[in-house]
């Protein structure tokens, strides 16, 4: 039994040792600074307010192979609810973590690697597919830094793995990557893979991915540029948001879809190359795009949502090539710098007579 840790100020990580199965009532209360916590595999049950009030938690790592009986309140605490922390478990119960209180409070879910195989001198993790033949990159205890290549297979156990996607939140806040090289046998990467690596200045993409995920790049604040594999028909829900350092944008002839938020605050955008096959520019798109002066609308595109390019306050024209079909309320709100608007349809666009709230 691990407990009397109570108010250790002091204290930022906690790595319980093996052979300890029960995490007593109260052990780690007001730990406010404690940020890693490591709970070995024969661990197996977890007490009342544990962990209560650790709020600076960062991440768990829980190592049983069956989920602790844990207490509902072991993580509670009266400032974050849910708690802004990542929970890393074994990927075959990630399920049964998702829908069990208190796991259920943390913000992200992630799974323990099952091999570590190091490439260039930096080690990556990796956990194993249900098909035993091939491996997602996940997170792990370090965290990614400078350069990361990705390769296409890997050999754990004198056996080889081909390397097909990046897991949700694999990179996640790793600060300090400077540069991703993902291997073209990779076809998925994940929601909020990179989201929040500050310093990622170089992205080199797998040419077989077919979508953006949701937030997949947001908050990469150091990213000017970026290109857009071929097969990508869709860009998701804030998937560059927040990154104020883009400078340009190329759709490729494939995309169909630009989600909600997708480049909302891309402060330095200048530049967005639409292609003849959009359909939908959804809510929020490109809000607070200040910087983009000019956009034209392809022919292809049937909805522009609320608020798609609010407070483009730099922008100057705007042309649309034709067959539009509607444009909502406020899509053009706040775009105080508007001054020609260009339609080339035999039929007016269907806008909303609020979608150009603001201008003349």
């Amino acid at each position: 039994v691990v407990k009397g840790f109570q108010n250790c100020s002091s204290l930022n990580s906690i790595d319980i040792p093996e052979g300890v199965t029960t995490i007593g009532d109260y052990t780690f209360d007001g730990c406010e600074y404690l940020a890693t916590i490591i709970i070995p595999k024969t661990v197996s049950s977890i007490g009342y307010s544990a962990f209560y009030n650790c709020m600076g938690i960062e991440d768990v790592f829980c190592y049983p192979t069956t989920m602790p009986k844990t207490a509902e309140s072991a993580f509670e605490n009266y400032m974050y609810w849910p708690l802004q922390a990542t929970l890393h478990v074994p990927k075959k119960l990630m399920s049964e973590y998702s829908v069990t209180k208190p796991w259920t409070t943390f913000e992200r879910l992630v799974a323990l690697p099952d091999a570590i195989n190091k490439e260039d001198d930096v080690m990556i993790y990796y956990t194993f597919n249900e098909d035993k033949t091939t491996v997602s990159v996940t997170s792990g205890q370090g965290k990614y830094e400078a350069k990361v290549t990705v390769p296409g297979r890997i050999m754990s156990d004198d056996k080889y793995y081909k390397v097909t996607s990046v897991e949700n939140f694999a990179f996640f806040n790793c600060k300090k990557l400077s540069s991703i090289f993902l291997n073209n046998s990779i076809t998925y990467v994940g929601r909020f893979a990179f989201a929040d690596c500050s310093g990622l200045t170089s992205v080199r993409l797998p040419s077989n991915i077919t979508a953006i995920e949701d937030y997949t790049f947001s908050n990469c604040t150091s990213l000017s540029e970026i290109e857009i594999p071929g097969k990508v028909t869709s860009i998701g829900e804030g998937a560059f948001v927040g990154c104020s350092n883009l400078q340009s944008i190329s759709l490729p002839t494939r995309t169909t879809f630009v989600g909600m938020r997708a480049f909302a605050d891309c402060k330095a955008l200048t530049t967005v190359n639409l292609n003849d096959k959009l359909e939908v520019i959804d809510d929020n798109a490109f809000e607070e795009c200040e910087s983009l002066t000019s956009v034209t609308i392809p022919n292809s595109v049937t909805f522009i949502g609320s608020n798609a390019f609010k407070n483009c306050k730099a922008l100057k024209v705007v042309t649309f090539d034709g067959g539009l079909g509607e444009i909502c309320q406020d899509a053009f709100k706040g775009c105080t710098g508007l001054k020609d608007i260009y339609s080339y349809s035999d039929v007016p666009p269907a806008a909303d007579e609020y979608a150009f709230e603001g201008r003349n």
